[in-house]
């Protein structure tokens, strides 16, 4: 029940933050904060009543290549991830698209899904600190990231294009920008496995480097702790908790917009 009701918090507060007219309804300041804390709470309550259970672990940075590396020993690939700039995954999927270029094995097919922050538009994170305390938009800085993005997507259609041309797979990957602040790093593979980290959103940056008159908060989730859930394990809570992230992709992608890259 506990589990239920901080769940139900983290979702309707995360609906607010995309519904305007939900969100003046419930208070979105003091509602969204809530969320936020209700995810972290929920993910603490599941750990706490899972110690000693197998049926949910956390996974370090590096034991996420090796979920991508079984994903892609399928015949049919389906991943579907959200993140910041997806500079990380750009680099691990960069690599899976190259070796399967090299020895496509039985692999045939292979959709992805990308979900970032539209840093194109003001979204409250990344921000500026002021010397007095608050915080404000930098739009120098969420142009440079909005850049990066924009390198990533140009060089994975390029290398989509390599594949497709040799005939042997079929290769779709699809970016998107939802409306929100970077939270979270999700990956959803091939149906069975779901990973979930929180990002380290207070993260503070210099921009340009070696400025320190110019700090920012810089969400940062090279280093965060992934919680993973396999299907596979035969439980129902692992069963719940893919199906859950999945369906949470999924609403977010279908409000999502196709991006206008620079």
């Amino acid at each position: 029940m506990t589990r239920t009701i901080l769940l139900a918090i983290f979702t309707l507060g995360l609906t607010a933050q995309f519904i305007r007219p939900l969100n003046d309804a419930l208070q979105e300041k003091s509602l969204l904060g809530g969320a936020l804390l209700s995810l972290v709470a929920y993910i603490m309550y599941d750990a706490i009543q899972d110690l000693g259970r197998e049926s949910r672990r956390s996974v370090e940075p590096l034991s996420i290549d090796t979920a991508l590396d079984a994903a892609f020993k399928s015949r049919s690939v389906a991943i579907s991830f959200i993140g910041y700039t997806s500079e990380t995954f750009f680099s691990r999927l960069a690599g899976q698209l190259g070796a399967l270029r090299n020895d496509p094995g039985t692999t045939r097919s292979i959709n992805v899904r990308i979900l970032i922050p539209d840093l194109s538009r003001e979204t409250g994170l990344p921000c500026r600190m002021e010397s007095n305390g608050t915080f404000s938009d930098d739009a120098e800085f969420r142009g440079y990231l909005f850049g990066k993005a924009a390198d990533h997507a140009r060089l994975l259609t390029w290398l989509t294009r390599l594949l497709n041309n040799e005939g042997i797979i079929h290769c779709t990957i699809e970016f998107r920008l939802y409306p929100g602040i970077p939270m979270c790093k999700l990956y959803v593979l091939n149906g069975g496995c779901a990973l979930l980290g929180l990002y380290q959103v207070d993260s503070e940056t210099e921009f340009p480097y070696e400025e320190p008159d110019r700090v920012l908060l810089d969400p940062k989730g090279g280093q965060v702790t992934m919680h993973a859930w396999e299907k596979s394990d035969g439980t129902q809570e692992s069963e719940n908790a893919v199906g859950g992230c999945a369906r949470f992709f999924d609403g977010l992608w279908k409000i999502s917009r196709v991006p206008e890259w620079p």
